[in-house]
């Protein structure tokens, strides 16, 4: 004869396999995204930070834009290789407290998913940062920093001395830098 408690412990262990089942796929399905995903552009409002960033980590060969305008080259400025060097421990430790929590034995997985993996995009989030900030980077040639600011100073020809600029770094690529949890159905 069979007791009752064996059959229920039987019943919970199968409901919890497929909680965890439902929970495997719907996590099959997001994606934490980290970097420029928002769109947002230069003060300028006229280059995306995403092309900014993508220059700036391979580099740029020297060239001439449609509308004449000749830009040097930029080194590569390899912060991404330095993010996963550096940064990339922090995150699977996130991710997998994230999903111990989201797998734990007796949990019911009935929490919004993009609130329990946010701590995995907010630490690559900060990561990603420190790899920009904290690296050392050979600074712009001469020939860049005036062909920025003849762009900027709407002239195609030489700037007097009272024109020229420096780049200077404002920070605003590093500040927009965000994350983003989506699931896609």
């Amino acid at each position: 004869m069979s007791t009752g408690k064996k059959n229920d412990g039987f019943a919970k262990t199968i409901e919890r396999i497929r909680a965890q089942r439902r929970a495997a796929r719907r996590l099959d399905r997001t994606s934490v995204l980290v970097g420029w995903i928002d769109g947002s552009r230069t003060l300028n409002n006229r280059t995306p930070f995403a092309v900014i960033a993508r220059t700036l980590c391979y580099g740029r060969e020297e060239g001439v834009t449609r509308n004449g305008w000749r830009y040097p080259a930029i080194p590569p400025r390899d912060f991404m290789k330095a993010y996963f060097r550096e940064e990339q421990k922090p995150v699977f430790r996130a991710a997998a407290n994230c999903l111990s929590l989201i797998f734990r034995d007796g949990s019911e997985y009935q929490a919004d998913l993009a609130r329990q993996l946010a701590p995995i995009g907010a630490t690559a989030e900060g990561g990603l940062r420190k790899a920009i900030v904290r690296q050392h980077y050979k600074p712009n040639a001469r020939s860049t920093v005036l062909a920025w600011a003849r762009r900027h100073a709407g002239t195609k020809k030489g700037l007097t001395s009272t024109d020229k600029k420096e780049l200077v770094d404002t920070g605003a690529m590093v500040q927009h830098i965000t994350y983003s949890v989506e699931g896609r159905r």
